[in-house]
């Protein structure tokens, strides 16, 4: 029954890169391209992010990754975005120094790709802030943008368990972090103050967190 379980969740795993915005290489591309002439040097370094972006997200992944690993890979993501939507793009990421922790492989992805989707505010300025903390019970972790919110029909059908016709790509994320923490997973999703924001906790009863040395897993 293990193998099995293991089994599904690579395929989740699998499932969940291969959603990975289909126009997402071809705006890279086009940005690159666009920079060739008038800032060669950059195009190269850019070239460089793509790399090694596609070669990560390519490669066998193990159903759990350590967060630093995981925020390495968006950022890489988010550096393309950046270098596309230029000053319309604002990044922010406020993770203290040494926390770290195993979460789910390419569980933030769909997260921050959602935020720079839907994110924009009515003048077309999109932010990303990418925020980690920790509390009594694990470690949480959020991704927030100032766009004008999820309908609140798609949350509930979300955070109910039922797949929406648009999902924002939350749901697969939501039932896989449900299926591997039990009650105490899934998503949080909040909008206030003009902000939406979407977390979720990684316990350490079921995680290895980093304060100094790895803590074994339960």
């Amino acid at each position: 029954m293990n193998y099995e379980k293991s089994l599904r969740r690579k395929a989740e795993i699998k499932a969940l890169r291969s959603q990975v915005n289909p126009h997402f290489l071809h705006n890279a591309l086009n940005t690159i391209s666009c920079m060739c002439r008038e800032n060669p040097e950059r195009a190269r370094e850019l070239s460089r992010t793509l790399s090694v972006y596609y070669r990560q997200t390519l490669e066998p992944h193990h159903e759990m990754t350590d967060l630093q690993t995981e925020l390495y890979q968006v950022l890489r993501y988010l550096e393309m975005e950046k270098a596309r939507f230029e000053e319309n793009l604002l990044i922010e990421t406020d993770v203290p120094e040494g926390l770290n922790c195993l979460i789910p492989s390419f569980i933030l992805q769909p997260l921050v790709e959602n935020a720079v989707r839907y994110g924009a505010d009515r003048a077309g300025l999109r932010s990303v802030a990418i925020r980690t903390r920790k509390t009594p019970e694990g470690i949480q972790i959020e991704v927030a943008d100032h766009g004008p919110g999820i309908p609140e029909t798609i949350v509930e059908a979300i955070l109910s368990g039922q797949e929406p016709d648009k999902s924002y790509g939350l749901y697969n994320v939501h039932t896989r972090l449900k299926k591997i923490y039990g009650s105490s997973g899934g998503l949080s999703i909040q909008h206030t103050d003009g902000e939406t924001r979407i977390s979720f906790l990684i316990p350490f009863s079921s995680a290895a967190h980093r304060s100094g040395d790895w803590e074994a897993a339960e």
